[in-house]
Order: structure tokens, then C-alpha cells, then sequence
């Protein structure tokens, strides 16, 4: 993707003073002076903590000045100026009539231009040459250059926004540490940075990390201070996730001790410990040294409470029901269900050997643990089989703030005996917008030479690749490789390069991300 820098630039017919001429001149009639250039929205206004923009985004907009000083006597102004984007020059001697033969208004924004940038670019306006006429008739082509009614600031302004604060942050399951990444823009660079962890410490870093007690939800705040003393905070609640169980449960036959719960673990530290509780009291017991995956046996129908503790003292606590079944003499040599993130939908799959009667299956789902299922739809079996009656069924009804999800199927045959498979689940992740992002890169903006790409969606399969491509924001390629790492360091590549814009690309099977990261 390709993202040019426009500059729309209304030029005079009648006047353009080289900058050299300008500085030559004595302005020692400076009583009107520049106080400011700020950077607004294409309609004029100013931006605001609403505006949906990323770092690099396109954003076609308008410039203003803002003039003060002690005349009351001035008209017909024009300007000439150069204009920077991240040090770099883009435009000679910008021109400008403003107020022609109208008295210059002071002390309010005025707009200059029309132009284009990228978010997150910094905009400066140097060498910036004003001159105007003490005659209301006199039209911008007439002000002479010979006065000493001008003003000339060669260091110039950052043309600045409002200053908004942000941040984005990378937690991992039942890691205390956390890293968080400033996505400040606007204001007046550089910047204090003042963070608090919800009282639980603070830090002026720019991109700090820090240690909290253990997963669940914590205020994050940060209060950013710019080069011109302008103070603005922004608080977020941000979530350090606990492990992942998946559990696989078997009805029990009536009047029996049949049940199971198979407990599958994932995203913790093993060895783990389960224990579980019925409810009412009286089965109970635990299990030390799991790996991944144990199987509670010899269980009656009733509730049960599993906590499972890895060896960090991460815990995780669910409550699982086991029912009674008056049938369970139906084999299955399949029952599986799989999150397909492509298509976001739940693809179910079973096969059943040696069918010998005619049924239906009934797929039941619950969104709210495992007693309120509910049926999702019906798949006609094949009746008399004597080979394998292979059958899937595609949920594409998810809920869109995820979730586990779990899933059932009662068979009904022509005889109205009822068969209940064992209970599966699956992990849902919340629907995501489009703009949503599940790779981070810090720091962005970039000001020294280390930079780190870091995966933050849902797990990954061990060995996946990912194809990365980094150009710059003209389309000139930089760099392109293919890396199976979650965290990949990008220091070497980033140490000899200039400032602007840089694009990296990132291919992860069927999925393409683009960020761009701004380097001052």
C-alpha cells in the first residue's frame, strides 16, 4: 500500500520572495506576529479523541495560523513559508493572501491551506515570512516589499493538533507482567509520560511494563505531558486472562457411577493440579502432576466444581453438570468440533459405525455453561448402515462477544429412544472490527532503533508461518521474510533507516495486516 504526502498550495501570481531576501530585510515593524499553525479536520474544525484514525492513516485536512501582536492598522496579508513532515522538506515557499484588503483579524485561527498527511506525521511550518499594508485598498499583488511591515521567524511552529494520549498494551495468560506501548499523537512533541496501574504502581517510561498480582481486570491511566506544558489523560481497563480449560463430559448411566469429565488444559504452566467438589458434598478428589489432559471417572449425576492450578498458582474454577442418560449404548467413533476462524463458525463432525435403525440427530448448544441447552438444528441419519455414518453440521450463528461455547447431540430414533453423546466445547474469540489489530508493534512512533512485532490474537499452531514485508510509505521495499516466531525483533533492520513512514505487511495464512509505524 502506497500513502503519499499532498500539499495543496494556492500560488501567488505576483509575489514570490526567496527566503533569502526575506531574512535580508529588516522587519522592525513587527507588531503582528505568528502565535501558531494547528492542523483541523477537512471541514475546519478541530479534532477530537473521536476521530477514528490509526498511525499512518491518510488524513486530508486544513491548515491554520493564528496571528497576534499590537496593530490595529494591518490588511492584506500574505505569507510565504517551507513545510517539513518528520524533518523532511516537502514544500518550498508555500504562498498565501489572507484578509486582501480586510483588516487582519488577531488572536483567531485562520485557515491557510488545504492538505494531506499521515497520522502520526509531524508537521512543521519554517521559515515562515508575513508582510501586509497599512492601506485598507491595497490588494495582496500590491504590498510592497520595500516597508518594514513584515515579520520573519525562521525556526518556525510545529503544526500542531490536539494532543490525545493512547496506548495499547500485550497481556498473556496468567502472566503478571504486561507490556504497554504509548500511541500518544498531536500536541507538542516531545513527551512526559505519567502512567498508573491502578494504584498499584506508576511510571514515567514510555513504554513501560509492569508486574501486577495476578490475572483480572485493572484502570490503567496515562497523563501525557507535551513540549508546551498542554497535560491530557486518557483510562482504559485492560484484562490479563487466566489458562484455558476445555472439558469433554459423559452422561451417567441412571441409578450408576458411569460420568466422566475429561479436563484438557491449555495457555498455563504445567504440571497442574485438579480438584473437584460435587454439589451436594460427597464426591470429591484431586490430581497433581498433569501435563495437559486428565480424566475424571466413576461420577454420579450432579453438579461439579473443577479448579485446576498450574505451577505459577494460576487458577481457574468452572461448574460442570453431569445428567443421566437412560441410553448410552450408541458408539461413537467421532464427536469433534472445531472454530473455524476464516468462515467464524463451529464445524461438528461425528461418525457412528453400524447404524441399525433410523434417527435423527439433534445438535443442542449452550452459551451459559452446560444446563441450558438449547436446540441448533437437526441432520437426518442414514438409517440401516452397516459402515460408518460420517455427518457434520457448520454453527454459523456465534455470538459475537465470544465465549465458550458447548455443544451436544440427542439422537431420537423411529422407537423414541433417546441417546445422548458427551458434551465438547469451544472457544469463541469476540468478534472483531475491522480495524482491530492481532499483531503490536512498539514503540510506534519510533525514536531510537529497536522495534518489536508481537502476535496478541488467539493462539497460534506451532510452526505457522508468517510472510512479513516492510517498504516504505513510497512503496520502496526494505526488507521481506518468512518467520514462524511470535515475537520477532526488527532492530537491525530499523537501525539504518530515515525518518517517516514505514509500512510492514504481515501475511498469516489467509489473513493480511498492514501497520505503519511512524520513525522521528
Amino acid at each position: 500500500m502506497k500513502t503519499k504526502l499532498i500539499i495543496i498550495l494556492a500560488l501567488g501570481l505576483h509575489f514570490i520572495l526567496p527566503i533569502h531576501q526575506a531574512i535580508s530585510q529588516s522587519c522592525t515593524q513587527n507588531n503582528i506576529f505568528v502565535e501558531s499553525f494547528t492542523l483541523r479536520n477537512a471541514d475546519g474544525n478541530p479534532f477530537t479523541p473521536n476521530d477514528d484514525y490509526e498511525i499512518g492513516d491518510s488524513v486530508t485536512g486544513q491548515i491554520f495560523i493564528t496571528f497576534s501582536g499590537s496593530s490595529t492598522n494591518a490588511y492584506s496579508l500574505k505569507t510565504t513559508y517551507d513545510v517539513y513532515v518528520n524533518g523532511e522538506l516537502v514544500v518550498t515557499q508555500g504562498y498565501a493572501c489572507l484578509f486582501n484588503q480586510q483588516k487582519v483579524v488577531l488572536n483567531t485561527p485562520v485557515f491557510v491551506n488545504n492538505f494531506t498527511w499521515n497520522w502520526g506525521d509531524i508537521v512543521e511550518v519554517k521559515n515562515v515570512y508575513i508582510r501586509w499594508s497599512t492601506n485598507s485598498n491595497s490588494p495582496c499583488s500590491e504590498v510592497s516589499d520595500g516597508n518594514s511591515q513584515c515579520y520573519f521567524n525562521g525556526a518556525g511552529f510545529v503544526a500542531a493538533m490536539p494532543l490525545f494520549p493512547d496506548f495499547n498494551y500485550i497481556a498473556t495468560y496468567c502472566n503478571p507482567s504486561v507490556q504497554f506501548g504509548d500511541l500518544t499523537v498531536g500536541g507538542y512533541p516531545t513527551y512526559d509520560y505519567a502512567w498508573d496501574f491502578d494504584g498499584l504502581g506508576t511510571s514515567t517510561a514510555q513504554n513501560p511494563s509492569f508486574n501486577f498480582p495476578g490475572p483480572g481486570s485493572y484502570d490503567i491511566s496515562l497523563t501525557t505531558t507535551d513540549n508546551s506544558g498542554t497535560v491530557r489523560s486518557v483510562t482504559r481497563n485492560i484484562t490479563i486472562p487466566v489458562f484455558d480449560i476445555l472439558v469433554e463430559i459423559t452422561p451417567s448411566m441412571t441409578n450408576s457411577n458411569t460420568g466422566t469429565i475429561k479436563v484438557d488444559m491449555s495457555g498455563g504452566n504445567a504440571p497442574y493440579t485438579i480438584a473437584w467438589q460435587s454439589n451436594p458434598a460427597g464426591i470429591s478428589g484431586s490430581v497433581s502432576g498433569i501435563s495437559d489432559s486428565y480424566t475424571i471417572t466413576d461420577l454420579p449425576s450432579g453438579n461439579y466444581a473443577i479448579t485446576v492450578t498450574d505451577s505459577l498458582g494460576c487458577m481457574v474454577t468452572e461448574t460442570y453438570f453431569v445428567e443421566w442418560s437412560s441410553l448410552l449404548s450408541q458408539k461413537w467413533d467421532l464427536f469433534e468440533a472445531k472454530f473455524n476462524q476464516n468462515t467464524r463458525s463451529v464445524e461438528i463432525e461425528w461418525i457412528i459405525p453400524n447404524e441399525k435403525i433410523p434417527c435423527q440427530y439433534i445438535i443442542e448448544r449452550s452459551e451459559t455453561g452446560i444446563s441450558n441447552f438449547k436446540d441448533l438444528g437437526r441432520v437426518a441419519g442414514y438409517g440401516y448402515n452397516e459402515s460408518f455414518g460420517n455427518y457434520r453440521f457448520n454453527d454459523k450463528t456465534l455470538p459475537a462477544t465470544g465465549g465458550r461455547i458447548y455443544y451436544r447431540i440427542r439422537t431420537e430414533d423411529i422407537n423414541q429412544k433417546i441417546y445422548m453423546s458427551k458434551v465438547i466445547s469451544v472457544l469463541v474469540p469476540e468478534q472483531k472490527g475491522l480495524n482491530e489489530s492481532e499483531w503490536l508493534i512498539y514503540p510506534n512512533p519510533l525514536e531510537g532503533n529497536k522495534l518489536t512485532l508481537k502476535f496478541q490474537g488467539l493462539a497460534k499452531n506451532k510452526g505457522d508461518q508468517v510472510h512479513v514485508f516492510i517498504s516504505t510509505a513510497n512503496g520502496r521495499s526494505i526488507k521481506a521474510f518468512v518467520t514462524d516466531l511470535e515475537t520477532i525483533i526488527l532492530d537491525d533492520i530499523v537501525r539504518d533507516l530515515p525518518k517517516g513512514i514505514l509500512v510492514i505487511e504481515i501475511v498469516d495464512g489467509f489473513k493480511m495486516e498492514i501497520i505503519r509505524v511512524v520513525r522521528k
